[in-house]
């Protein structure tokens, strides 16, 4: 035993410790000769949990714990706090669906400018390959046979390039047969 003065439960290990012990002869008492936790062992929590249950109901019946209190140890929902839960979540519930709906306009705005920005980028395509043949049409040449080192990737851009080059070529080439004539 300890005195009540001295007695601090916040200084002691939280475990349940069994300790092994051994007999030193008849009235001569007993020796520690091991000690370990109890805690994985049912023969040692099971009747401590009926005791803290047991604890628990006399310290509350004594008002000397609250039910707000042992609920927030444990993150508990009492009953009374059950219905504004209840609310929350139904808010959380009415603002997901309102989320999911202005995600789903968005998806379909996505889906409406990647088809404008596809229809837009074939325009783009076909008035430049319409500028390339008319520059091959001025130079009496077809681009198809046309070989250059380019970029795979701006095949098109690459053979208006290939094809202004060469028209200009062929222009400063004429003016200079003119300046020379």
């Amino acid at each position: 035993m300890t005195s009540q003065r001295k007695f601090d439960p916040n200084k002691l290990d939280l475990d349940v410790y069994v300790q092994d012990v051994q007999g030193l002869g008849r009235g001569k008492g007993f020796k520690v000769i091991g000690k370990r936790s109890g805690l994985h062992t049912q023969s040692v929590t099971v009747p401590i949990k009926g005791r803290l249950l047991n604890l628990l109901s006399m310290l509350h019946k004594e008002r000397l714990l609250s039910m707000q209190e042992v609920a927030g140890r444990f993150g508990l929902i009492l009953p009374h706090d059950y219905q504004a839960f209840e609310e929350e979540r139904d808010a959380l519930r009415a603002n997901l669906k309102e989320t999911e709906g202005q995600r789903k306009e968005i998806e379909d705005e996505l889906d409406k400018v990647k088809g404008e920005q596809e229809e837009a980028e074939e325009g783009f395509s076909e008035k430049l390959q319409g500028l390339t043949n008319l520059i091959a049409d001025a130079l009496e040449e077809d681009s198809e046979d046309w070989e250059f080192e380019g970029e795979e990737e701006d095949g098109d851009y690459v053979k208006l390039k290939f094809g202004l080059e060469r028209l200009i070529d062929s222009f400063q080439a004429l003016k200079a047969q003119e300046e020379e004539s």
